[in-house]
């Protein structure tokens, strides 16, 4: 059984620090969007020394813990989200997401995105 975390002692405004929850291979993750993606500010730099393109991140909540997260967003992802939900429509919307291993010879990992109703649970 987890440990219960102490309550504040005051009423939390913001969550400033958030921990990133990693979209593993064949392993889904369940959340629910509370902010649109937007790419990250931290960077870190190639093989060769130039900068990488930052990655892009989204809020979250995990639907399993309760807790809020950050996602990185592999841009399959990316591209799926806005292709589907324009306008950002996915914030506010929950969902199962799965990536899976990269074929042979290709550069991208595909995942299955799935929009959930968190108030119903499978049996």
């Amino acid at each position: 059984m987890a440990e219960k975390k102490a309550l504040p002692k005051f009423r939390r405004v913001q969550q400033v620090t958030i921990p990133t929850l990693k979209v593993g291979t064949d392993t889904p993750i369940y959340v629910k969007v509370v902010s649109a993606m937007t790419l990250s500010t931290t960077t870190r730099k190639n093989t060769d020394g130039t900068l990488q393109t930052p990655a892009t991140v989204m809020r979250v909540v995990n639907l399993e813990s309760g807790e809020m997260a950050q996602v990185v967003c592999p841009s399959v992802l990316v591209s799926n989200l806005n292709t589907h939900y324009p306008a950002e429509s996915y914030v506010g919307k929950s969902f199962e997401i799965i990536a899976h291993a990269a074929k042979d010879g290709k550069r991208y990992r595909t995942v299955d995105v799935y929009e959930i109703d968190p108030n119903e649970v499978s049996k």
